[in-house]
């Protein structure tokens, strides 16, 4: 004799969805800030372009997660900081070529 088919769940079972997931700081956010603050006063060719384009993208990608990322003013200060950094770099190379 086969054993018996497996009984359905009891009415109004929900199945388990994960729940609800607290939202995440973006990492390309704080990578935006930490470059634009060093970019200002260390090798602010590359770090200051690195921290306008972490900037960008990870406002784009916060924007676009529809509340799973944080951070958003990170981006913003490193983008901020990332445009100073590059506006700056004329003032750097004038100094450093007295």
């Amino acid at each position: 004799m086969p054993p018996p088919p497996p009984s359905a769940p009891p009415p109004g079972y929900q199945p388990y969805n994960g729940g609800y997931q607290a939202p995440r700081s973006h990492g390309k956010a704080t990578a935006a800030m930490v470059c634009g603050i060093i970019g200002i006063f260390l090798c602010p060719i590359v770090l200051s372009l690195l921290a306008v384009i972490f900037g960008v993208t990870s406002k784009n990608e916060i924007d676009a997660s529809g509340g799973a990322y944080t951070n958003r003013s990170s981006a913003t200060a490193g983008l901020v900081l990332g445009i100073i950094g590059l506006a700056l770099m004329p003032v750097w190379f004038i100094l450093l070529n007295r």
